[in-house]
């Protein structure tokens, strides 16, 4: 269990493991989490502002303090994500709070309507429709970034415990640092939910049943390599037509947290296979965060900073299996053998993952951390 350090907000948020859920709204704008939950008065506050415009230009670094300012962050997820709303929205808070109400961050969910959301945010952020970015590290590989791929290979990072300390350690700097080649300038690496194999019809809990099984996985290479390898055929759904196909029964399954699989459907749930944690990026267009001034720069770092703090301070998964069990699901296990035997059936994603130096160094790290830490449990039964 993690524990919260009362220093890491003034003043003080209490917390809870329970699920609620709370709401600010801006226009049509509704913010609502269900993990990592906020309890703080004027949280809302955070999101208002008098006037805003996506994509409008910072002031520039020379002469008297910077006029206020409003920052938009583009999410591709829809508000409520039971992995990132309050992470998100703590970042928002701390930033109006650490500049005294200078500088303002409007959260814009579903920025994208695109099959690839996560791609296509950063896309917006190099084109400065979006000012800030919110995505998925697995992602970035599709953007010719390869630092975060160690996060991605099979079976490596199977408890919360290792995830935090990886995310802690020198390398969550080094994997950030990869966004520089690519013009990025990396904020925050947090830690999301890990993922299992989630079945919407029948379970995944084997070579058998994985192969020829359709699975929706966001866009990344790393994650597109394991699917193939283990026999299953990866495709990429968003929004409504994922839902309409796991409707029309033309998808199998995805990868998911036990909260993400009670709410997109899934129904059979393999406790004890983790395929890989999802951990978030936060990140700006290097041009254009240069153009903000020193203190505007060094407030979104320091929020971002603690943002981690924050993330790490908080059960991952409050909730537990509790949505997913109570939503029909159910949990299977897979024998030791069937294990075994998918792990040797992803050893190709090794290969091609540690022909990137940085990356196989990372995963030898990843590995030797791991060594430390007890056999991750696997999900409780319902």
């Amino acid at each position: 269990m993690r524990r919260f350090s009362p220093s890491i907000l003034r003043p003080a948020l209490s917390m809870t493991r329970y699920r609620l859920a709370a709401a600010a709204s801006l226009g049509a704008v509704t913010i609502t989490w269900s993990r990592r939950v906020l309890l703080a008065s004027g949280i809302a506050a955070v999101i208002g502002c008098a006037a805003c415009s996506a994509g409008s230009s910072p002031p520039g670094n020379s002469g008297g303090p910077p006029a206020p300012v409003t920052l938009t962050l583009g999410v591709p997820d829809a508000a409520g994500t039971p992995a990132e709303s309050a992470d998100i929205t703590f970042f928002a808070r701390l930033v109006r709070q650490l500049s005294d109400g200078r500088m303002t961050i409007r959260i814009m969910w579903e920025v994208s309507p695109a099959t690839n959301a996560e791609p296509a945010t950063a896309a917006l952020v190099r084109a400065g429709t979006v000012d800030l970015g919110w995505i998925g590290a697995r992602a970035w590989d599709t953007l010719g970034v390869r630092s975060f791929q160690g996060l991605q290979a099979p079976f490596l990072i199977d408890s919360y415990p290792l995830l935090d300390a990886v995310l802690r350690s020198p390398m969550a700097s080094d994997m950030l640092a990869g966004l520089n080649r690519a013009r990025y300038t990396g904020l925050g690496l947090y830690p999301d939910q890990l993922r299992h194999p989630a079945g919407f019809r029948k379970s995944l809990a084997s070579l058998r049943e994985l192969r020829g099984a359709r699975i929706r996985v966001q866009a990344s290479r790393a994650s597109e390599a394991l699917f193939r390898a283990l026999g299953a055929v990866p495709v990429h759904l968003n929004g409504s037509a994922f839902s309409d196909a796991v409707s029309a029964g033309t998808v199998d399954g995805v990868d998911a947290s036990a909260a993400i699989a009670a709410t997109s459907g899934g129904k059979f749930l393999t406790g004890n296979i983790t395929f890989y944690p999802k951990t978030t990026t936060l990140f700006a267009d290097t041009g254009r965060f240069a153009r903000l001034s020193v203190s505007q720069q060094r407030v979104l770092r320091s929020a971002a900073r603690r943002t981690l703090a924050f993330a790490l301070a908080v059960p991952a998964e409050p909730g537990g299996v509790t949505p997913f069990c109570a939503a029909g699901g159910k949990v299977v296990t897979a024998s030791q053998p069937t294990v075994d035997a998918i792990g040797r059936a992803a050893q190709p994603v090794y290969a091609y993952l540690e022909q990137d130096p940085q990356t196989k160094a990372f995963i030898r790290q990843i590995q030797q951390m791991k060594q430390r830490f007890p056999a991750p449990v696997p999900v409780a039964a319902c």
